[in-house]
């Protein structure tokens, strides 16, 4: 919950409107999305979670890219955490341009890397007249 110093009434409302938004565990993962030739790549910055805790599907043209945390060892008693493992889920809408039997997935020293293949341009036909 987010907490202010001075009681603020004409702003308890707002803040009472975000209050549940705050307190949601989530985590912002950086992402870079890649265009070449015949395939794009999204690259997602996840070190720390492990590849077991990874689950990538498509569904209606729709990447969806989850992780759980491996980091909830509450037998643990921080004196100092200044960084938190938390579920992530992310979504990104695949055109129609690619195909979604080529999707491969690799993680690399912290790096989850997707490469979803381009279907080849339909080149056109020359069609002679007689």
């Amino acid at each position: 919950m987010y907490n202010t110093l001075v009681n603020r009434p004409k702003h308890n409302h707002f803040n009472r409107h975000f209050q549940n938004y705050r307190m949601e565990p989530s985590a912002q993962i950086p992402t870079n999305i890649l265009e070449a030739n015949d395939h794009f790549e999204i690259q997602m910055a996840i070190a720390g979670y492990s590849k077991e805790n990874i689950d990538i599907q498509v569904v209606d043209h729709i990447l969806k890219v989850s992780g759980q945390a491996s980091m909830n060892d509450e037998t643990i008693n921080y004196r100092r955490m200044e960084f938190q493992l938390k579920e992530f889920k992310r979504q990104f809408t695949l055109p129609d341009s690619v195909s979604l039997e080529n999707i491969e997935a690799a993680f690399n020293n912290g790096i989850l890397s997707i490469k979803i293949q381009k279907l080849p341009i339909a080149q056109p036909i020359k069609i002679n007249v007689k």
